[in-house]
This record gives C-alpha cells, structure tokens and sequence, in this order.
C-alpha cells in the first residue's frame, strides 16, 4: 500500500508558518506547471468560476503530479 501523500500546507500550518495559494482559472497544462514552479505552496484548480471542466482539471493535476506544490 502506497504512503499517503504528503501535506506541506497542512505540515506549515500546523508550524505557524504562513503559505501563499496561487489561483488557477485557465485549462493550461502549461500555466498549471509555471505556476508550481513559481514558489507556490498551494493551488487552486477553480471548477467554478474559470473556464475549468473534468477533462481540464485532469489535465492540470497531471501536470502538476510532477511537483510539489499541494
């Protein structure tokens, strides 16, 4: 069974240490992988108020499994 993944907002929080959360609208596989590389520690895949669907959404986690952003 694999390990769970692991929180680093979560890990942060509980430290006290403040994280920054960027905003994904765009269904961009490309900005999804800038962004992660940006020095992020979250983000946010907005299904409700961009123009992100499933298939873009699924797109966007691929892009970002290779990362470590949260």
């Amino acid at each position: 069974m694999p390990a769970p993944l692991k929180n680093s907002v979560r890990e942060r929080w509980n430290k006290g240490i403040p994280t920054i959360n960027g905003w994904l609208t765009l269904p961009v596989a490309l900005s999804a992988e800038i962004m992660a590389r940006a020095g992020f520690d979250s983000l946010t895949i907005d299904m409700q108020h961009g123009a992100i669907d499933y298939s873009g959404a699924l797109e966007l986690l691929t892009a970002l499994a290779a990362t470590e952003v949260t």
